[in-house]
């Protein structure tokens, strides 16, 4: 089975020129802008971080952890520590605005998981070689940023979208 988020029966994933996971999602003659992108995937919304509480003796007790919920539709994401900070889809998608416009790396797929608590992009390289950004992971104790891949492609790609950035 797949872990696809499907909202409004519309699976929360594009992909270009292939046939998405499992048959699912939106198939794309071209490479999509970031925006196009977001709104593909499913991902054209935002997190706030919110407080937690229990009960203890009949009485409403605040906990240090925070509730990451999601903005469209108040789904609590996961729970995290007190200074965990979220890093917006939009944020996470412009990592690789320097290196589009220099034309290194097209968008090829993106897409959300386990009801929108894994959200991950997929960059092509040119000449070949992908790069997979893992956005961030919300399920409780795992709450991270990371930029994965088989080689050194995607350190590659984050040291030329550093220096791009430094030189404009």
């Amino acid at each position: 089975m797949h872990e696809i988020e499907t909202v409004n029966n519309q699976a929360s994933t594009f992909s270009v020129r292939e046939v998405p996971w499992h048959g699912l999602g939106t198939i794309l003659d071209n490479p999509p802008t970031i925006e196009e992108a977001i709104k593909l995937a499913g991902l054209d919304w935002t997190v706030s971080m919110q407080p937690t509480y229990c009960k203890v003796d009949g009485n409403d007790v605040k906990l240090p952890n925070r509730a990451v919920v999601r903005s469209t539709d108040r789904k609590v994401l996961g729970v995290v520590g007190p200074t965990y900070e979220p890093l917006q889809n939009a944020a996470a998608f412009q990592f690789f605005q320097p290196v589009i416009d220099e034309g290194h790396v097209t968008l090829e797929t993106a897409g959300s998981l386990k009801g929108g608590q894994r959200v991950w992009i997929l960059a092509k390289v040119k000449g070949g070689g992908r790069c997979s950004c893992s956005v961030y992971d919300q399920r409780p104790k795992v709450c991270r940023e990371a930029v994965k891949a088989g080689d050194r492609t995607c350190l590659n790609i984050r040291r030329m979208a550093l220096n791009l950035v430094e030189d404009s």
